[in-house]
């Protein structure tokens, strides 16, 4: 037995306000704040690192003090697992970007903040430094928002 078309169409509206609901509320809402960490042995990219993503979804990357990269971010989901087990958590889409270490293109990550800490994780990124200095150094830490 099928649904009747007009309880069947109230659900499809139900699911696609839900959808349209994690997209826009739980995968941005912690994400706005300040994050810094230091890079020793990096070359280039050894410093004080601080980046901080505004409520307007721009953000400013900072190293030793100076602004290196403006931007724009997108709070979205990303699938991982598979089959039963998949779920979507909290991502974030950054680009495009300007500056003197602006990377060209888009990145996307997976985020996780717990507590003081605050991980991005690649799901895609051409660029090897914002990779290098996002997610494949370690934790940031938590200053603010």
């Amino acid at each position: 037995m099928g649904l009747a078309p007009q309880l069947r169409s109230t659900v499809v509206a139900a699911a696609t306000v839900a959808g349209a609901a994690a997209l826009a509320g739980p995968a941005g809402a912690a994400l706005p704040g300040k994050y810094e960490k230091t890079l020793a042995g990096q070359g280039s990219l050894t410093g004080s690192w601080v980046i901080s993503f505004a409520r307007d979804r721009t953000y400013a990357t900072i190293l030793r003090g100076g602004v290196v990269v403006q931007g724009a971010w997108t709070p979205t989901t990303v699938k991982v697992g598979k089959g039963a087990r998949a779920r979507r958590v909290a991502a974030v889409e950054l680009g495009p970007e300007e500056g003197r270490l602006a990377c060209p293109g888009k990145g996307l990550y997976r985020w996780k903040r717990q507590g003081a800490s605050m991980t991005f994780t690649k799901v895609r990124d051409a660029c090897a430094a914002r990779r290098r200095v996002l997610a494949e150094t370690g934790p940031w830490s938590v200053v603010g928002g």
